[in-house]
């Protein structure tokens, strides 16, 4: 039987471990990646910003995609240096993202998912903590539907 000193911490550790979600950062993803599939529409448009310590970080982009396929981009505020992206994303692509953020070797990930078309809107990924400037983001807004 512990002592009655204990008894405190042992009733905010049981009341912790009860209040603990079992569902980790891959079941969320999961259920987030099978709700976007449910609602996702053929045509749609989106922005999106990828920032980290490197040559074209925090400009946005609005893509648009047709039936998972990427169609076309262009920048959200046209004015300052001129960026080249290598690939622009679909919502395949900023899943896929997601992924490989939390299967990597990461030392911390922060993913927030959209309420209503549950899209990941926030990815922030630190690779190593004792590491300066190595973190990476990705933001994702404006989703819509487009004719």
């Amino acid at each position: 039987m512990p002592s009655l000193p204990l008894l405190p911490l042992l009733a905010l550790t049981t009341l912790a471990l009860a209040c603990t979600s079992s569902s980790g950062p891959s079941q969320t993803y999961d259920e987030h990646l099978k709700a976007w599939q449910a609602v996702q529409p053929p045509a749609y448009e989106f922005e999106y910003s990828m920032g980290c310590f490197c040559i074209g970080t925090g400009v946005w982009w609005r893509v648009q995609v047709d039936h998972g396929t990427f169609v076309t981009a262009t920048r959200v505020d046209p004015s300052g240096p001129v960026v080249r992206v290598p690939r622009h994303l679909t919502m395949d692509s900023v899943f896929a993202e997601a992924k490989r953020a939390i299967d990597g070797p990461n030392d911390s990930v922060g993913i927030t998912y959209d309420a209503n078309w549950h899209h990941p809107a926030a990815i922030h990924v630190d690779p190593r903590k004792e590491v300066a400037d190595d973190e990476r983001s990705l933001l994702v807004r404006e989703v819509r539907a487009v004719p």
